[in-house]
């Protein structure tokens, strides 16, 4: 478990009166088309880093515990990644998935988006996500839950981070980001995603590692 330090404060604790300490990781109810139960759990940026398969599995992935990849390759993948895919779930159950940038900051992804987007209202609604990324040694994907960031001084350091991998300049006030550059100068939404667990498929699509949160 992690230090008061190392906990991420959540975007939304009027929800479950936790006072911000805890991600939401949550079961969903395609059926109802609702969240059916949040469990409370304090993230961890050290996850276990496992074999995805067994000899028992009989299949032609490889079972060598040598293969097993380190998180620090998942770093890698999302922190050279020009292009990362977000899955969420529509209040109806439907799922939705769209292209973004992401970047690294605070031993997780982020990424950005304007909060009228479908995939922001949809993290309004149900924080679960999966969030995939591949670069030249893996196929990378991330299931958690997104949280939007209002701290100003870590929105500063995410901003800084888009700047520095793609150029990408926001201009800061309120607690918000805005690109000036546009018409209307659009206000963007910065998220963090909270691994609960991953897999890493190498490129050569034999090995297959899955990494723990817990």
């Amino acid at each position: 478990m992690t230090t008061d330090r190392d906990s991420i404060m959540c975007a939304d604790s009027k929800r479950d009166g936790t006072g911000g300490k805890y991600s939401k990781p949550c079961i969903y109810d395609h059926r109802s088309a609702s969240t059916i139960e949040w469990t409370e759990t304090l993230y961890t940026t050290v996850p276990i880093a496992e074999l995805l398969f067994s000899d028992s599995d009989a299949v032609s992935i490889s079972t060598d515990e040598s293969t097993v990849k380190s998180w620090d390759q998942a770093r890698a993948c999302i922190e050279t990644a020009a292009k990362a895919w977000l899955s969420t779930v529509r209040p109806n159950g439907r799922p939705h998935n769209a292209p973004l940038m992401p970047v690294w900051v605070d031993d997780v992804p982020w990424f950005t988006a304007r909060p009228t987007t479908v995939k922001a209202r949809n993290i309004e609604d149900n924080a679960c996500c999966v969030l995939t990324a591949s670069d030249s040694t893996l196929d990378l994907v991330i299931e958690g839950t997104a949280q939007r960031e209002r701290d100003e001084v870590r929105i500063e350091d995410v901003a800084a981070a888009f700047q520095a991998k793609y150029g990408w300049k926001f201009t800061l006030r309120d607690g918000s980001a805005f690109e000036e550059s546009l018409p209307g100068s659009p206000e963007y939404a910065f998220y963090r995603v909270i691994p609960r667990r991953a897999f890493g498929y190498g490129a050569d699509g034999q090995t297959a590692t899955r990494w723990r949160f817990e």
